[in-house]
């Protein structure tokens, strides 16, 4: 009877585990290494890694990376191909090609909120209730990170930005709840100084601020987001022309604001709703207009000179999940049916003792047909062999009839 319980005991854990992702399949990020040869999108059930010119894209789960199903991930990838995933849960990072994921342990107290990079440098900022936040920095591609002089037990550091055409300029978001209060720190030394900016009655809201852009040929305009605490939640899109000193509003939604990109005199800005557009060329008169797709929740990212949106994936809806951006056309870069299975790794990795026993269940999910599961042998992480010990784990439906089986076997045997 020991060994029944073991089999519905890792029967129901897979299951259980593939429908915690029980959320909507949603792209929520898209990032790159610098030269563009691993792309990563972040997905509410985990993530996604594609190596172009390939169109496939093998899944990582949230278990093999280490963050909780509620965490909302920021993703990096860097110049020496280490992927990074900044959550309140922690900083996790991979050097594997995404197979096996650790805790960095400078973060692990605090967490992270927000990931970013310039040149050589890797800067993370924390937000996390009750522990020591702050700004830290890695010069080593993250192996270890050290603290700014930007500290604090009662402040949330939600953002961190870097000019692109001021590397030495670096914005920071800060926030608290009790009292309300929200400044901007900003450095004009690559993080070892920072100047204060308490923007808390200059804003239209005192809730949760972010910084979201820096303008990439102008250092001084800076973009922003600011919510209210409200149960119906209004975000106001931010802009600063005097380098964070001060904020004017250049427009309000329904919902957060998530993302925004500054690509010429366009600026993309993702929200709850909509995907928004805002037109600068006039800088004193800045139009909005709301794109016809996604049609529902947006994200916005850019990737070398291409701007790239979410979209519900679903024939009826955008049709994509992440589409690149050209005037109103959109053209897919990932559709669930680009997804091949969990990453193909040595068996004793993360993903695959933890991502591929569920990897069936998630599939339906997704409405994707029966494929072969690729699985590398220990210590190889080049093309690989398929192992029959991964390879078509049990599906959602097959694993409940087949502890109905168990149970009715054992009903049957105690007779």
């Amino acid at each position: 009877m020991r060994t029944l319980r073991s089999i519905v005991s890792l029967t129901w854990l897979a299951a259980a585990q593939a429908f915690a992702h029980g959320v909507p399949p949603q792209a929520t990020s898209f990032t790159a290494s610098p030269d563009g040869t691993t792309r990563l999108a972040g997905v509410t059930f985990g993530a996604l890694i594609n190596t172009p010119p390939s169109t496939q894209f093998s899944w990582v789960c949230e278990e093999a990376i280490g963050f909780k199903v509620t965490d909302s991930p920021v993703f990096l990838v860097t110049d020496g191909k280490a992927m990074f995933s900044a959550t309140l849960t922690g900083l996790f990072v991979s050097r594997d090609t995404g197979c096996s994921w650790t805790s960095q342990a400078d973060l692990a107290p605090s967490g992270a909120s927000d990931i970013t990079t310039s040149g050589n440098s890797i800067f993370v900022t924390s937000a996390r209730y009750g522990v020591n936040n702050g700004v830290w920095k890695s010069s080593d591609d993250g192996v270890h990170f050290v603290r700014t002089p930007v500290a604090s037990t009662v402040e949330f550091y939600s953002g961190i930005r870097v000019a692109p055409s001021r590397p030495q300029r670096i914005y920071v978001s800060a926030w608290y709840f009790d009292p309300r209060s929200n400044a901007m720190l900003i450095s004009d030394d690559t993080g070892s100084t920072f100047t204060r900016v308490t923007t808390t009655t200059a804003l239209p809201a005192t809730g949760p601020l972010k910084v979201l852009a820096v303008d990439p040929m102008n250092a001084d305009i800076v973009y922003a987001t600011v919510s209210n605490s409200d149960v119906t939640v209004t975000s106001w899109f931010l802009r600063s022309v005097d380098g964070g000193h001060t904020f004017s509003s250049l427009g309000s939604m329904a919902g957060a604001i998530n993302s925004a990109v500054v690509q010429g005199s366009t600026v993309y800005v993702a929200g709850a709703d909509r995907l928004h557009l805002f037109d600068t060329t006039n800088p004193g008169a800045v139009t909005e207009t709301t794109a016809d797709s996604p049609k529902e929740q947006a994200c916005a990212m850019q990737i070398g000179s291409d701007v790239y949106t979410c979209g519900n994936a679903k024939s009826d809806s955008d049709g994509y999940a992440l589409a690149r951006v050209n005037g109103a056309a959109r053209t897919p870069v990932l559709t669930w049916p680009d997804i091949t299975g969990p990453l193909a790794c040595p068996e004793s990795s993360p993903v695959s003792t933890l991502c591929a026993p569920v990897w069936s269940v998630q599939r339906l999910q997704l409405n994707l047909s029966e494929q072969p599961q690729v699985v590398a042998a220990d210590n190889v992480l080049g093309p690989a062999a398929s192992s029959g010990c991964n390879v078509a784990p049990l599906s959602g439906i097959w694993a409940i009839g087949f502890v109905g089986l168990l149970f009715r076997r054992r009903r049957v045997e105690s007779r």
